[in-house]
């Protein structure tokens, strides 16, 4: 606890293990929706509205995955909204039944909402605009997502109450045979499947389910638009209605060999070699695909997926398409990785989950990466190390773009930002903030001075507050517990000179004032060789420790569960989302862990996430974030 790591920190000694390590991870959740019923082609949408199928694989075929804002979660006919479970709750039962999570499915490249009609119409729709810019989704803009027992997971309007179907055709109404005991069955299943349902959402899929089980029923399937985009709405609960959600955001790290000291790394052509620098090509994203399985691929060259030759363990690096040519129920692109077994614990494992090479070691030398079925103490062992390298920047929250830099100012001019590694000492937000050029630790005092020390003591102790839901951070002194760290124009009781272009001092406060100086982002500082819209999408976690969360029941882990529902960083508005949705796309349980490792409940939501057995919780490969390796 706080007081703990303070009497350890005043007596010179070392912090627990795994104190301090904090993920880079990619915010909100991005995805390709792919077809089951028509291979290699997937959802796309266009800047007028449009959707329809495509085999491409570009920003315009790619979508975020939203829970919807609290707020807007109100269901008909309960009364009730979805509330987040209480942080010390994680991992148990939910003391309450909570309703299932609707989703908004927003394009990626223009920013439009995936919507359905009264009529059954699909297309995409821009709720803001110039005219009202307030305006927010509605109803319309509403989807279920339920497993579906053909694969993947049914897309359910929440207006229109079907299915969201890939058809090659638009079919004419056809009656169906008398009950049959094929359509006995469908019924069976159909029941079944409605018994798991919460109550809150009954209603909305008897309508579809009830459609199977008539002894003369019709197929209601109406067309997107009159070009016939394939993308329709249906309500037979068949294949042409199941969607895979193949993620393609993830946890962001190094991949490192400690025996001989250096970084994978993997060009723009795809080739793999060890290198002892540690900049953006060093960069790896390991995506959930299900059940603790990861896909490994290059940051900086996302279309180069690690893959292990089927034939004969060779480790290579193949593009969506060769994987899906060798046929994906092979897995050559899915990995494990788990902590290292015996004295070899200092570091993790990664093991194939090919089926024809289950279980192979990835191993280093200096000529190279291969596969091994036996484990080596030094081939065999890596390190993961957050792509950040835990350096962050500080800027205003409500002043854009004042930025701490050069040290004691805050500046207007990005260039000069420096950059502080956040130290978390405990689960509380305890931290310490050093800075990394001056090499020294940010304290602050009773008189609202603030310093820069050689040695941290209780002066240069901060707790770091999580509990806003505006994505910012108050960093209030340890010692001086009413203190928060600002900044101020000197000379002028803090109030900004007109004309002035004197840059204001860091300073400590004791209340926020109404520009909110006081409330800080906390922005990654990423390798070279980085855009910058790349880093505007990612978000910290901070109010969860990372050393629980790596011991979290898998149905936890992942991209969401060590991040907090209010750290989200304010680049993510900037990347084409609200504050609202921005900050529900991370809540401590969010969409990402759900989809990705949740194998038993028909719904993605809140209530089945702990839907789980205790044998699969203990699965070593299930344990989140992968950069914790060392607790």
């Amino acid at each position: 606890n706080a007081e703990e790591n303070t009497e350890i920190i005043q007596q010179g000694r070392e912090l627990p293990k795994g104190l301090g390590i904090l993920p880079c991870i990619e915010q909100p959740s991005r995805c390709f929706i792919n077809s089951l019923s028509q291979p290699h082609r997937r959802l796309t949408s266009t800047k007028r509205g449009g959707v329809s199928l495509t085999k491409n694989r570009g920003e315009k075929d790619q979508f975020f995955l939203l829970p919807v804002p609290p707020a807007d979660e109100s269901q008909e006919g309960t009364g009730e909204t979805k509330t987040a479970p209480d942080e010390d709750a994680v991992g148990s039962a939910p003391q309450q039944p909570q309703q299932k999570v609707l989703f908004h499915i927003k394009s990626y490249k223009f920013g439009r909402y995936l919507t359905s009609s009264e009529d059954g119409t699909i297309g995409t729709t821009e709720f803001a605009t110039k005219e009202n810019p307030d305006a927010k989704p509605d109803e319309s803009a509403q989807w279920l997502l339920m497993r579906s027992p053909h694969g993947g997971h049914f897309l359910v309007s929440k207006l229109s109450e079907r299915n969201l179907a890939a058809s090659a055709a638009v079919p004419v109404p056809v009656p169906v045979p008398a009950e049959t005991s094929d359509t006995t069955a469908a019924s069976a299943t159909a029941s079944s499947a409605t018994d798991r349902l919460s109550s809150s959402f009954s209603s909305l899929r008897t309508s579809m389910l009830s459609a199977s089980t008539k002894s003369m029923a019709t197929s209601s399937i109406m067309p997107s638009s009159s070009n016939a985009t394939q993308v329709c709405l249906q309500d037979q609960n068949d294949k042409t209605e199941s969607w895979n959600v193949e993620l393609i955001t993830g946890e962001l790290c190094f991949m490192s060999a400690p025996s001989i000291q250096k970084q994978l790394r993997c060009d723009m052509m795809g080739r793999l070699t060890l290198t002892s620098t540690a900049k953006g090509w060093e960069v790896f994203r390991f995506i959930e695909s299900g059940g603790g399985k990861l896909r490994i691929c290059s940051w900086m060259h996302s279309q180069h997926f690690l893959c292990c030759d089927p034939e004969d363990g060779t480790v290579i690096t193949c593009g969506a398409s060769r994987i899906v040519d060798e046929g994906p129920e092979i897995g050559m692109d899915e990995w494990y990785v788990e902590k290292a077994p015996g004295r070899s614990s200092e570091g993790v494992v990664i093991r194939s989950a090919s089926c024809k090479r289950l279980g192979d070691f990835l191993c280093h030398t200096e000529e190279g990466v291969f596969t091994s079925v036996h484990f080596d103490e030094e081939a065999s062992i890596w390190h993961l190390n957050a792509g950040h390298s835990q350096k962050y920047s500080l800027a205003s929250l409500y002043n854009m773009p004042k930025t701490l830099g050069p040290y004691p100012y805050v500046t207007d001019n990005k260039k000069q930002l420096d950059e502080i590694v956040v130290e978390q000492l405990d689960a509380e937000g305890l931290v310490r903030l050093y800075h990394i050029k001056e090499e020294k630790y940010i304290g602050g005092d009773e008189n609202g001075d603030v310093w820069l020390a050689s040695d941290a003591g209780n002066a240069e102790l901060w707790k770091m507050d999580t509990t806003r839901t505006d994505g910012g951070y108050v960093f209030y002194s340890a010692q001086h517990k009413d203190r928060m760290l600002s900044y101020h124009f000197e000379g002028t009781e803090g109030a900004q000179p007109a004309n002035s272009k004197i840059n204001p001092k860091l300073c400590t406060v004791t209340e926020i004032g109404n520009d909110k100086r006081e409330v800080w982002r906390v922005d990654p500082v990423l390798p070279r060789a980085v855009s910058s819209g790349k880093i505007k999408t990612f978000a910290i976690g901070t109010s969860i420790a990372v050393g629980t969360t790596v011991a979290m029941p898998f149905a936890m882990a992942g991209l969401a569960a060590v991040v907090g529902t209010e750290s989200i960083l304010m680049g993510v508005v900037t990347v084409g989302l609200t504050s609202a949705e921005a900050i529900a796309s991370v809540g401590a349980i969010g969409a990402t862990a759900a989809i990705c490792f949740r194998e038993s409940g028909d719904t993605l939501g809140l209530e089945s996430e702990h839907d789980v057995d205790e044998e699969e919780k203990e699965k070593p490969y299930m344990r989140r974030p992968l950069c914790a390796w060392r607790v």
